[in-house]
């Protein structure tokens, strides 16, 4: 919080101060920080999926698609995408399905774990 000349202010609201704190610490580059994915699966007719897929890629922050399956007469998709993105996605599904396509929560928090990258990060720091 230092490297972005950040001051906590005790009078305001501590979520909105982290909120803050993390667009600035993502603007300056100092940390790498990204939003953790979450897994969802969307079920959609055949005859639909041509053209969603093709708007579902016109999305402020593509998915990343992990699996494509054809079921019968519909399509499976599993994908990551940024929480922010859900209710864009939810709403385009809704739009172009007319009701019919569906969409499933896999998972909140598709994270790799591990300590490797905080060392390397840190290290990269006291070489500076």
């Amino acid at each position: 919080m230092r490297d972005i000349h950040f001051s906590i202010n005790p009078n305001r609201n501590a979520k909105q101060q982290a909120l803050d704190v993390i667009r600035q610490l993502k603007q300056s580059n100092n940390i790498p920080i990204q939003q953790a994915q979450m897994r969802v699966q969307l079920t959609i007719s055949a005859k639909d999926a041509k053209k969603f897929k093709e708007k579902m890629n016109k999305l402020s922050t593509m998915p990343n698609i992990e699996n494509e399956e054809f079921l019968g007469s519909s399509m499976q998709l599993i994908c990551s995408i940024d929480p922010g993105v859900f209710r864009e996605l939810d709403d385009l599904l809704r739009s172009e399905t007319r009701g019919q396509g569906q969409l499933e929560l896999l998972s909140l928090m598709d994270v790799a774990e591990g300590d490797e990258a905080l060392n390397d990060l840190n290290e990269e720091k006291t070489d500076d």
